[in-house]
């Protein structure tokens, strides 16, 4: 009977002895895993992993900020008279109204465009007539995303135009005349924004010049409605 009463005692012992090694290897576990290092790849809550939401204290990226200024610069031709060369720049200012696409911007812009037309026949004769017309105008211009990178714009700008021309004919001599007349055009284009700060794209443009210009028939200076008509390639700076 006695050695049945050890037998028990032993064995409860044992059992006793094994469920605490069971437990602390259970704590053991549980403290490993919340305050044990952590292993090189893994995120602790300090450093959330990829993809999971750190709450207010995370630092985020900042956005892009937006360009609010352009400075664009532009050479092309016109098929006015016989065609000529046509050079210009503008400056703007303006920027985006809250989540509306568009982007808004009001330019000034100065261009210059040359024509000439030469004629030289047998018997002596000769005619020549020059024009240039340099462009001063303020107006607004619209940008309209398309697709990534690809934008349209449309603008209308007004103001005067320094009108030189030049006319000679072997018959009569040379005549000059220059002066200010009225300038309205409208322009339309394309571009594609290569970097954040820089865009290239082509545009045209239709000018109408209202006053004094020289005709080559008997009626020399008279009032006039002169149409242009200009391509050009585009360099567009965003700041």
């Amino acid at each position: 009977m006695a050695l049945v009463r050890r037998s028990v005692l032993a064995w409860g012992l044992v059992l006793a002895a094994v469920a605490c090694a069971k437990g602390a290897s259970a704590q053991d576990y549980v403290a490993a895993v919340e305050e044990g290092p952590v292993e090189q790849g893994s995120f602790t809550e300090s450093e959330p992993s990829p993809g999971r939401d750190c709450g207010p204290d995370c630092e985020k990226p900042e956005p892009r900020p937006g360009t609010h200024f352009i400075a664009e610069a532009n050479a092309g031709a016109t098929t006015f008279g016989t065609g000529g060369l046509t050079l210009g720049g503008l400056l703007g200012v303006g920027g985006k109204l809250g989540s509306f696409p568009p982007r808004f911007y009001l330019v000034g812009e100065v261009a210059q465009t040359r024509v000439k037309d030469e004629v030289r026949e047998g018997g002596g004769f000769s005619f020549r007539h020059e024009r240039t017309y340099l462009d001063l105008g303020v107006g607004p211009r619209v940008y309209i995303p398309v697709y990534g990178p690809i934008r349209v714009f449309g603008d209308a700008v007004f103001g005067q135009s320094l009108a030189t021309t030049e006319l000679e004919r072997s018959d009569f001599g040379l005549i000059e005349q220059e002066g200010w007349v009225r300038f309205s055009q409208v322009g339309v284009g394309a571009q594609v924004r290569l970097f954040h700060s820089l865009s290239i794209g082509a545009r045209a443009r239709w000018a109408w010049n209202t006053g004094p210009s020289i005709y080559a028939d008997d009626e020399l200076v008279s009032d006039g409605r002169i149409k242009r008509t200009t391509l050009t390639a585009t360099l567009t700076g965003h700041f």
